[in-house]
């Protein structure tokens, strides 16, 4: 009997899950010791123990530290650095500003 077309529908998309899987992590996997080592200032070993003991906790336990990490400068960018803009050099909102593609048009024209 051979498979039905939705049957090889579900299998193909497993097996193309799996491949972005596998190629995710063959790129993170080289990358990670190093930008522990960097994020600690550490050496290269204990950064490695540090991700293998991320990793042991799940495949998912890295990008909860990173998560509980971008918690931690939110919070510190929050509550801890003064505000830079006072109200003296504050400009009122106008919509027309609020333009998401305004830079372009600012980096139009400037010279060279």
């Amino acid at each position: 009997m051979t498979p039905r077309p939705k049957s090889r529908l579900r299998i193909l998309f497993i097996m193309i899950t799996l491949v972005i899987d596998a190629m995710g992590i063959g790129l993170i996997m080289p990358v990670m010791p190093d930008l522990i080592r960097e994020l600690r200032n550490t050496d290269l070993a204990s950064a490695a123990l540090c991700g293998g003991v991320l990793s042991t906790f799940g495949p998912r336990a890295p990008f909860y530290a990173a998560a509980a990490l971008a918690a931690g400068n939110f919070t510190f960018g929050d509550f801890i650095l003064p505000e830079t803009v006072t109200d003296a050099i504050r400009r009122p909102f106008e919509w027309r500003r609020a333009n998401p593609l305004g830079a372009f048009k600012y980096i139009d024209h400037q010279p060279n």
